[in-house]
């Protein structure tokens, strides 16, 4: 967790105007400010966000009267793992009954950041283990992934999963790319934790969630990516898949080798941040797609742009992969689920 304790003030009545006309503080709930740094201004929409959040927490665990076991997005953020919505509400399990709250609208550099909800939830833990950090408690890795699995939209619970599996998991993006079952022993665990209560609510869309989860998918974009890609495709995609071009390896983000179709996901940082750095990755990217056409294979590439509408996306893919009417399996069309605004909202994630 980047945002650390000594950054979030604490204003009394009598300085209360002052803090509040500084353009270094913003307001994070009641006597509660952060503090701005000189990078703060010039930081990303999405890097804002995800500080605003760091922020919330910590604000709430400050002024809440009782302990507080963070959950869900808000013990991701603790483990420092991105989720689909980087701009959650605050969620939390005490003891005594809360009330509920909510937290205002942030501007932070060039972000404005809405207003979240602070929520009391009940669900028991899976595990039973918790970590602590300074003063803030929070669930296991294992405990958020089954938690997001049971009960979060098929989407967020997905993205979830497969950033705790790679975090789990302890390798990095080479050794994963020749590791592809390197998730495997972790799966199976949750798996077996989630066979020890058979009864539970959404435990057939969890089995699904924490089957094809993948610790392969780099970020979160392209891990939405996969989720949507398995509800359509009558193949299986081979991730990171690597292709030997003129003595050169490269990877595939996701290939149907059969069909020679290699499909990439361009996150947000794939170009870089200086007109410089863009002008030569797209030079890199459109001379590492020659080769691969060199070789046989047809790119399509894919963006965040295309998360507008998981429809449209979705029929895109199909037209891409349609395989003469081949059916999907079951289990990978189980996956899918339409995206409310609620998940979806340019102003929540990413």
């Amino acid at each position: 967790m980047r945002t650390t304790t000594s950054e979030i003030i604490t204003v009394d009545s009598g300085s209360r105007n002052r803090v509040v006309r500084s353009p270094d503080h913003v307001r994070i709930k009641r006597g509660r400010f952060l503090r701005l740094s000189p990078e703060d201004v010039t930081s990303k929409p999405w890097e804002s966000r995800r500080r605003v959040a760091e922020a919330r927490i910590l604000a709430v665990a400050q002024t809440c009267a009782q302990p507080l076991v963070f959950t869900l997005y808000s013990a991701l953020a603790l483990w420092g793992i991105e989720g689909w919505v980087d701009n959650p509400d605050v969620t939390f399990r005490c003891e005594q009954r809360y009330a509920g709250s909510r937290l205002p609208r942030v501007r932070v550099g060039r972000a404005d950041v809405t207003g979240v909800l602070v929520r009391q939830t009940w669900m028991a833990r899976w595990t039973g283990r918790r970590f602590r950090r300074g003063d803030l408690w929070f669930d296991s890795l294992e405990d958020t992934a089954l938690l997001f699995a049971c009960t979060r939209h098929p989407l967020e619970a997905f993205v979830a999963v497969c950033g705790i599996l790679r975090r789990l998991t302890g390798l990095d993006r080479w050794a994963l790319r020749t590791s592809p079952d390197a998730d495997g022993p972790i799966r199976e665990r949750l798996l077996a934790v989630l066979d020890g209560r058979p009864g539970t609510r959404g435990i057939r869309t969890a089995r699904r969630i924490l089957r094809f989860a993948s610790a392969q998918c780099e970020g979160v974009g392209e891990r939405a990516f996969l989720w949507v890609l398995l509800s359509v495709c009558p193949e299986m995609p081979q991730l990171q898949h690597e292709v030997v071009v003129n003595g050169t390896r490269r990877f595939i983000d996701f290939a149907f080798p059969a069909l020679r179709i290699a499909l990439e996901f361009d996150g947000m940082g794939k170009l870089g941040d200086t007109e410089a750095e863009i002008v030569r990755n797209r030079r890199r990217m459109f001379s590492r797609d020659q080769d691969l056409v060199r070789a046989g294979w047809k790119v399509f590439h894919f963006t965040w742009d295309d998360f507008a509408d998981f429809e449209v996306l979705r029929a895109r893919l199909v037209e891409l992969l349609g395989w003469g009417g081949a059916v999907v399996d079951p289990q990978r069309r189980g996956l899918w689920r339409p995206v409310p605004p609620a998940v979806g909202a340019r102003d929540r994630r990413a």
